[in-house]
């Protein structure tokens, strides 16, 4: 029979505890209500096996690998690893708590409906993850390399990363609450559609960041590069950033309110659109700033310094009026609608008139 199809041995209702065991291998097994408790499995092989309401409190694994195994509705507690080698695993509505590991290398890894608690991290590599409709809560992640990483629809508390490479992270439509980023580097890095409550970015150097479509609330960022930003139709409350580098980034239809960027440099920034209330840019510095459409009405940026922007059609701080220029073909464009008077003459429509000339889009 060929061994790709080989039926598994299915072992059902028992208990393994107090045992060191190395140097076997399981292939096409299937535990059922099995429990693992105070076990150190080290030099091992598990390969196609299947683990469904299982428990496994106080395991240890040891210059271990995993490949093609499942956890089913299992549940996990005191877990260590080291030199851990796992491909292609997936947890479906389980729960993991306290998991040290050091040196582990997991790829193709797949979490759905999951509960983690209390992870700690260091020194991995973890490539092609995905993290569906679960709660990972008070971990940490230490000098990993993170690739290719999906995060969807789940909620991520109190979340602690230090010195880990990035690269084509993605968060959608998920909750971030205390999540802290600290040095490292990050591409392609995206939140889109989430809440982020005290969100913490410092002496992260990111290529391509995006915000596009998120909440950010009470967060800091301090001592940043940010290249090709992305903060489309972001709204941002009440945070903060300190010398933090905007390169080509764009802020179009954003939201900002009583927030404060200290000694900021915006190079090649687009604020069309945005509105900007209460919010303190001092010492910040502003190169081929983009304002047109934008409102700064209750934002100064008499502090600023300010080199060929472009404000046309902007509503800024009545001290700011010496930033107000006119751009030559948006302004004969608009003295040409208003000479010939294009656009609907009834005014007595039950629904709204749109403005005419390039006013109508907002620039």
């Amino acid at each position: 029979m060929n061994e790709s199809f080989a039926i598994p041995k299915i072992k059902k209702n028992g208990v393994f505890s107090s045992l060191s065991r190395g140097d076997f291998s399981l292939h096409n097994i299937h535990f059922s209500n099995y429990k693992f408790k105070n076990i150190k499995i080290s030099n091992s092989l598990f390969n196609q096996v299947r683990f469904e309401k299982c428990i496994f409190e106080n395991v240890e694994f040891v210059d271990c690998e995993l490949s093609t195994v499942s956890f089913n509705d299992c549940t996990f507690d005191r877990i260590n690893f080291l030199n851990l080698i796992v491909t292609e695993i997936d947890f479906n509505e389980s729960k993991i708590n306290n998991v040290f590991g050091r040196r582990g290398f997991f790829e193709e890894l797949q979490l759905n409906n999951v509960e983690l608690n209390n992870l700690k991290i260091k020194e991995s590599s973890l490539f092609s993850t995905s993290f569906v409709n679960s709660l990972l809560q008070k971990s940490s992640f230490i000098q990993n390399d993170i690739k290719h990483s999906s995060i969807v629809e789940s909620r991520l508390l109190e979340l602690t990363y230090e010195n880990n490479s990035f690269k084509i992270r993605i968060v959608a439509n998920s909750e971030c609450n205390q999540n802290a980023f600290y040095l490292g580097n990050a591409e392609d890095f995206v939140f889109f559609n989430c809440q982020l409550d005290k969100l913490t970015l410092k002496g992260l150097d990111v290529n391509r960041i995006s915000f596009h479509q998120s909440y950010i609330n009470n967060s800091e960022f301090y001592k940043l590069k940010f290249n090709h930003g992305n903060f489309v139709e972001a709204k941002i409350d009440n945070s903060k950033y300190e010398y933090v580098a905007f390169n080509n980034s764009q802020l179009t239809d954003a939201k900002i309110y009583h927030s404060k960027y200290y000694q900021c440099v915006f190079n090649i920034a687009s604020f069309n659109r945005a509105v900007i209330k209460n919010t303190d840019f001092s010492k910040s510095e502003f190169y081929k700033a983009d304002y047109r459409g934008a409102s700064l009405t209750s934002s100064s940026l008499i502090k600023t310094k300010q080199s060929n922007v472009k404000t046309h059609g902007a509503k800024l701080d009545f001290t700011d009026r010496s930033l107000i220029s006119s751009d030559p073909l948006l302004g004969s464009i608009e003295k040409w609608y208003n000479s010939h008077q294009v656009g609907p003459r009834d005014k007595n429509l039950e629904f709204p008139v749109f403005p005419s000339g390039v006013s109508r889009y907002g620039i």
